[in-house]
Formats: structure tokens, C-alpha cells, sequence
């Protein structure tokens, strides 16, 4: 039981270190043959540039997932509102994102030491999970507070976005889950 645990939390650890691995990577093209084809077109570890867009303003990775914002058009007073409503949590924002990169941190130091034990690995994956949590929190607050100044219009367009974003979530999962399961085999080729 307790090897089922400890092998949950380092699937877990993988996914979030995945997660940090892929940010960092994100301009990567691969080249090579990889897992599974990437969605830029090509094989390789990443497959295509970045997701996060390298526009300035809403599109372009502000950090907090506001891309949802670009194609809602908001007015000059919207995105003045939006700024506001962001520099009113700007200091709540990054003491969550310096919590979670430092519980992160602690996270891989426990994982690479010389012999992790399970209580460590625990305390410092309950460490991530709280201020992952304590960050959803304040994105969700935040993101509740933009869709405040949002036309009906907006709204419709940006439950839209959701549903699709939704449906990729999903076709995304399926796809992994189909390469995870034949990916041992498609070593040797």
C-alpha cells in the first residue's frame, strides 16, 4: 500500500516537473525521434515553438492564463479594468508564485537526494500541492473578477472557449494515455 502511494506521488511529481520541464523548453524544436509526434508537425521531444504566444499584453503569457482574454476583443476601458484588477493583486501573485517555485525546488531536492524517504517525498509533494492550491484560489478570484466587466456577449464567446478548451483537455489525456501505452514498444524502432 504504501509502494502504491509512494508511486502515485512520484507519477504526480513527474507531471508537475513535466509541466516545468516543457515551460522551459517551450521555444524547443525537436529534431529527433521522440515519444510520440509533437502537434508542431514534426517528431520530436516537442514537436512545434512554444503555447504560450509571444505577443505582448493578454496575448502574450502573462503568467496567469489570460489568453482567454485575446480573442473576447475588450475595449481600451476593459483592458484598463483588467490591468487594475491584476495590480490590485500583484503582490498576492507573486508571493504565490515564489511559494510555488520554492516548494517546487524543495520538491526536487528531496527527489534527487541520495535516498528520498517517503516521509520527505510527502511532506515536500504536500508542500507543492498547497501553494499550487493557495494559487488556483487567487487565479479563480481573479479570473471571477474579470469576467465582472465582461459583455454578454463576451461571456457567450468566452464559454465557448472553454467548452473547446475542455474537449482538447480531453483529446489530449486520450492521446497521451494511447502513446504511454504503446510507447515501450516504439523504443526500438
Amino acid at each position: 500500500m504504501k509502494v502504491k502511494h509512494l508511486v502515485i506521488a512520484a507519477l504526480a511529481t513527474l507531471m508537475i516537473f513535466g509541466g516545468v520541464f516543457m515551460a522551459s523548453a517551450q521555444n524547443y524544436r525537436g529534431t529527433g525521434q521522440g515519444y510520440c509526434d509533437g502537434p508542431g508537425g514534426g517528431k520530436g521531444f516537442h514537436g512545434g515553438k512554444g503555447r504560450h504566444g509571444g505577443g505582448k499584453g493578454f496575448h502574450g503569457g502573462m503568467g496567469m492564463g489570460l489568453r482567454f482574454l485575446a480573442g473576447l476583443n475588450l475595449t481600451a476601458e476593459q483592458e484598463g479594468k483588467v490591468r487594475d484588477i491584476l495590480n490590485t493583486h500583484r503582490e498576492e501573485l507573486d508571493t504565490n508564485r515564489q511559494a510555488v517555485y520554492t516548494a517546487q525546488t524543495a520538491l526536487a531536492t528531496v527527489i534527487h537526494g541520495e535516498n528520498p524517504g517517503e516521509t520527505d517525498l510527502r511532506n515536500a509533494f504536500q508542500a507543492v500541492s498547497g501553494a499550487r492550491e493557495n494559487a488556483m484560489i487567487l487565479r479563480v478570484k481573479i479570473m471571477n473578477e474579470i469576467k465582472q466587466i465582461l459583455t454578454d456577449e463576451q461571456k457567450s464567446a468566452l464559454a465557448e472557449q472553454q467548452a473547446l478548451r475542455t474537449e482538447r483537455m480531453k483529446n489530449r489525456f486520450e492521446r497521451k494515455t494511447e502513446c504511454l501505452q504503446t510507447w515501450p514498444d516504439g523504443l526500438d524502432s
